[in-house]
């Protein structure tokens, strides 16, 4: 069984990989955290590649209010979908 601090972990990575809006590395390493951890709270080892793209437009678009879709995150949904399945 995969814990929530892995998951943490894995969305992270990803998350500061897409690094929206450019703002790593110039930004704290943790600029992304707080969206990583509602991200990782919201998603397990069954969700979809679909269901993660979606949580995570839908972070984005009430934290930076701007209108994300599921389209804008499907790579990163698809590399934490993967790494997982992984586990």
């Amino acid at each position: 069984m995969i814990n929530r601090n892995t998951i943490f972990k894995i969305v992270k990575k990803e998350i500061d990989e897409f690094n929206l809006f450019d703002l790593l590395p110039e930004a704290p390493s943790d600029e992304f955290d707080s969206e990583s951890e509602t991200i990782a709270s919201q998603i397990d080892v069954n969700s979809t590649t679909e269901e993660i793209a979606a949580i995570i437009a839908n972070i984005f678009s009430k934290t930076f209010s701007e209108k994300f879709s599921q389209k804008d995150f499907m790579m990163t949904a698809e590399k934490i979908y993967k790494l997982l399945k992984d586990m």
